[in-house]
């Protein structure tokens, strides 16, 4: 009879319950990490459906017949050539343009004319006008993501002559917000060295970009300057309203507040 049974051996042995010990951490610490992987991947997944969805307008504006398109871009041209026509000798002038020539223009005249005005990683951008407020939707690639880029503004004249203020909402692709604000000396930039004066401010806690427009954008003939009254966004149609006066009557004007403050 031996001593030590292999009975006792398993049931007294102290290094019987290490392998054990060791494998549970070792499977639970497996698990945990399999855990984390899984959220990331869900998380992930999330966020590229997201960035794919679509705004409504955004569907329906993408489904409109190539032929109608060409007809709005059309129509949208044959207008801007219109109040363009009117600011060339001394009136008030308006003109209202509405989205769907927008977004046709956008999407048959733009590419076709203008395939360099959009940077390579955007695509097919469409509006959407409601009551002061824009929305500008299209295909991005920002860094390693893919999907819709949706931006929300509002677009108005301020008090001083030819400057607009861009007042942004939000720029989301899918649920991500996009960075502005870390990106407005970019912005500054790239309007300065087109010759366009910029700067930033605030309103309600919404970013504001204030640009002002050159004088050279804004003469006619030596003669006559632009002097845009108002820029207001309604339901489904941009309306802008202008006055060309004669630069001889907006230096008298001058001379006369700097005699008379």
């Amino acid at each position: 009879m031996s001593i030590l049974s292999s009975d006792a051996d398993l049931e007294e042995d102290p290094f019987n319950e290490k392998p054990s010990l060791i494998w549970r951490l070792i499977s639970g610490t497996f698990k945990l990490v399999a855990l984390l992987l899984l959220l990331l991947i869900a998380a992930l997944c999330f966020v590229y459906y997201t960035s794919q969805q679509q705004p409504e307008f955004y569907k329906a504006a993408m489904k409109q017949e190539e032929a109608e398109d060409r007809a709005m871009g059309s129509k949208m041209e044959t207008t801007a050539l219109e109040i363009y026509n009117s600011a060339l000798f001394p009136t008030t002038w308006e003109g209202t343009v509405s989205e769907m020539e927008i977004n046709g223009w956008l999407a048959s005249e733009l590419p076709a004319k203008f395939p360099e005005m959009l940077p390579e990683n955007i695509k097919d951008p469409r509006v959407s006008l409601d009551a002061n407020e824009l929305t500008i939707a299209c295909r991005c690639r920002y860094k390693d993501l893919q999907g819709i880029l949706v931006g929300k503004f509002d677009v108005f004249c301020t008090e001083q002559p030819n400057q607009v203020a861009v007042r942004i909402g939000s720029i989301r692709l899918g649920v991500l917000p996009f960075p502005v604000t870390q990106f407005a000396d970019v912005i500054t930039d790239l309007l300065r060295k087109s010759g366009y004066e910029s700067s930033w401010s605030t309103q309600d806690g919404d970013p504001l970009l204030l640009v002002t427009v050159p004088d050279d954008h804004l003469v006619i003939h030596e003669s006559y300057r632009i002097v845009a009254k108002s820029f207001d966004i309604k339901d489904k149609a941009i309306s802008i309203i202008g006055e060309t006066v004669e630069i001889e009557a907006i230096e008298r004007d001058q001379r006369s507040a700097r005699d008379y403050p």
